[in-house]
């Protein structure tokens, strides 16, 4: 396993070659799987998620995939239908297409944070060529005021020979977060309130979920916050689709066209907080998330 390491800081990340791990003075953060694969070495086809990530205390907060999940464990970040030449491809259920890792494009703890830079590429038609590009980076801060925030931006960019366009999907394009079922008594809420039940979508720019540790009696959480600046953010939808999985995505009736060599980019904040209080505090912290992101443009 390589260890990247700069003088002078307190992060630090562990390459064992198919998983990042990113730690601060020797305390797990995240982890990060970009190239899955089975006992035997074979490629799992799952893609790039974040899994396990800890609480402020070291507790795990992502579960393993459930026996009737096709998808990831922990946090994944996907994108399932793709047009191109003239239909429409199933990436998740590879019909027609997939996505691969390509390559991992760097890493760094410099600035006192540390930075992991992922590479993917979107395969599809009659010659598997690749259609899209898609980095994946991620940033880890240092705990600051009983806080840490993890930055996300996914960024997809064509490289097909002619205009593709993707299309919206729940579940399937966004993001789905599987939680992990020892923490006791979880609970969600958005925006407006408290979650409806079971499988009705619920429409909110972030989603707190927060949950008491078995040793404390106190609550902390995890609170996903989505960038204004989305593609298709007119209409996030979030649906507790099962007792152990959330789920933020796009719906079928949002269509993104891209023309060769146009991009797109998401952008998500993992917040990992202990709750001094209400959970209204969260939704200050929303509107200073979305304060950084319209100095930045």
């Amino acid at each position: 396993m390589a260890c990247f390491e700069c003088l002078g800081q307190d992060f630090t990340i562990d390459d064992d070659g198919t998983r990042v791990l990113v730690s601060e003075r020797g305390q797990p953060v995240v982890g990060y799987t970009y190239k899955a694969a089975d006992s035997t070495g074979k490629s799992t086809g799952a893609v790039g998620y974040f899994h396990p990530i800890h609480g402020l205390f070291g507790e795990v907060l992502t579960g393993e995939s459930p026996s009737n999940w096709s998808g990831a464990p922990g946090i994944q970040w996907g994108w399932s239908r793709l047009g191109v030449g003239g239909k429409v491809i199933d990436l998740a259920r590879g019909d027609g297409g997939r996505r691969e890792f390509e390559r991992l494009v760097g890493r760094d703890v410099a600035g006192g944070r540390a930075t992991v830079a992922v590479q993917n590429v979107w395969l599809a038609g009659p010659e598997d060529r690749a259609q899209v590009l898609e980095t994946i980076l991620f940033t880890a801060h240092p705990v600051h005021e009983s806080q840490r925030n993890i930055d996300v931006s996914v960024l997809v960019k064509s490289v097909a020979s002619e205009p593709i366009f993707l299309q919206g999907s729940i579940p399937g394009s966004g993001l789905s977060f599987v939680f992990n079922p020892e923490r006791v008594d979880w609970s969600f809420s958005g925006g407006p309130g408290p979650l409806p039940s079971l499988g009705t979508p619920f429409l909110s720019p972030f989603m707190i979920c927060s949950y008491r540790d078995g040793q404390r009696s106190s609550r902390s959480a995890i609170a996903v916050f989505q960038d204004a600046r989305n593609p298709g953010f007119a209409q996030p939808n979030w649906l507790i689709e099962a007792p152990e999985r959330l789920i933020a995505g796009v719906p079928d009736t949002v269509k993104l066209e891209l023309k060769p060599g146009e991009f797109l980019e998401f952008r998500y904040r993992f917040v990992l907080c202990h709750l001094r209080g209400a959970e209204s505090e969260l939704a200050e912290e929303y509107a200073e998330f979305m304060a950084e992101g319209q100095g930045r443009e």
